[in-house]
C-alpha cells in the first residue's frame, strides 16, 4: 500500500480512528500506531480497512464529511443512534428477528451504533445525514423502507460498493458495538427473597426484602435488607432484582446484579465475579431497581 495511506483515508473520509479500531477488533492505540507507521497492518486487516473506508465514496459531498465529523461527539452519535434505531424498528418486519435483536438494545439506550454503521445506514436508505446529526430526525430522500431482512440488505448493498485493492466487502455488524455486552456465561444463581419489616425511614416508594444467604456475597450478604424501588424503571448500570414468582408458591426467587441490557427476548445481568447471566424475558415477572441495602 502507498505510504501514509491510512492517514490520507482518515483525512479524506472524516471517519474516526475509534470506529476502525472497533471494526478491526483492536485497541484505538493500535490504529494510531498504524497511522503513524510504527506498525503495519497485516493483509486481512488491510483489506478490512479498505472495506471500512468504502462506505464514504471518493466523491462524497462536503455535507457528508461535515456530518461525520460531528458524529465524533459521543452525545451526537448516541442521539443519532437512538433516532435511527427507533425509526427502523417502526418499519422492520416483525419476522425480521436478526435485525430487531440488533437494533432493540440501541433503541432502549443499552448500546450505541458506530460512526461507520450510522453512515452505512444513511447511505443504504437514502437518509439525510446532515439533518440526522443536527437532531432534525430521520428523513429518507428516496423514501426507501427496509422491506426485508435489513442486515442482509446492508450486506448485499456493500457487495456493490467499489473497493480499491481489497476483496472484502464492508460488513455492517462486524465486531459490533451495537450488540449487548458479552461476558463469560455462568450458571444462574437464584436467591429466595423474604419480606422484611418496613423501615422507620420514609421509604414509601420501596419494598424491603431480606437476603437469606451468602450466595451473592460480598455484594449482598445474609441478613442484609434490600429495598426494591416500586416506581422507577431500572436503567443500564443499576443494581436490580429480576424476580421469578412461582404461581404455585408464595416464594419469590430473584437474580441480583448489575443490569447490562434489556432486549426483546432477554435480560442481561452481570452477577457474581463479573459473569453474565442471560434471562428469558418472558420468565421474569418483575424487574426492580435496588434503591439501597442495609444490615
Amino acid at each position: 500500500m502507498p505510504e501514509h495511506w491510512l492517514e490520507k483515508e482518515f483525512a479524506r473520509s472524516g471517519l474516526p480512528k475509534s470506529a476502525l479500531a472497533s471494526y478491526l477488533g483492536v485497541e484505538k492505540a493500535a490504529v494510531s500506531r498504524a497511522v503513524s507507521g510504527e506498525r503495519q497492518l497485516n493483509r486481512e486487516d488491510t483489506e478490512l480497512a479498505l472495506a471500512f473506508f468504502s462506505i464514504v465514496p471518493p466523491d462524497a459531498p462536503e455535507s457528508l464529511t461535515e456530518a461525520i465529523h460531528r458524529l465524533r461527539s459521543t452525545k451526537v452519535r448516541e442521539a443519532a443512534s437512538l433516532m435511527l434505531s427507533r425509526w427502523l424498528l417502526e418499519r422492520i418486519d416483525e419476522g425480521d428477528f436478526a435485525s430487531r435483536d440488533f437494533f432493540e438494545p440501541v433503541a432502549s439506550q443499552n448500546a450505541s451504533l458506530r460512526t461507520d454503521q450510522i453512515v452505512a445506514l444513511c447511505r443504504v436508505l437514502g437518509i439525510d445525514e446532515a439533518e440526522l446529526v443536527q437532531g432534525f430526525g430521520v428523513r429518507s430522500r428516496s423514501n426507501l423502507s427496509p422491506s426485508r431482512n435489513l442486515l442482509d440488505a446492508l450486506q448485499s448493498e456493500a457487495e456493490r460498493w467499489p473497493r480499491t485493492g481489497g476483496g472484502i466487502p464492508y460488513q455492517f455488524d462486524r465486531s459490533s458495538k451495537a450488540s449487548p455486552p458479552r461476558l463469560p456465561a455462568s450458571k444462574t444463581s437464584f436467591v429466595t427473597l423474604q419480606p422484611a419489616e418496613p423501615s422507620d425511614e420514609d421509604l414509601s416508594s420501596c419494598v424491603p426484602y431480606l437476603i437469606p444467604d451468602d450466595s451473592y456475597a460480598p455484594r449482598f450478604e445474609q441478613g442484609q435488607t434490600i429495598f426494591l424501588d416500586a416506581h422507577s424503571e431500572p436503567r443500564k448500570g443499576d443494581y436490580v432484582a429480576a424476580v421469578f414468582k412461582d404461581s404455585n408458591s408464595e416464594e419469590m426467587k430473584a437474580v441480583l446484579g448489575r443490569l447490562l441490557y434489556v432486549s426483546r427476548d432477554k435480560i442481561g445481568i452481570e452477577s457474581l465475579k463479573s459473569s453474565r447471566t442471560e434471562l428469558p424475558r418472558h420468565d421474569v415477572t418483575d424487574l426492580r431497581r435496588i434503591a439501597f441495602c442495609k444490615m
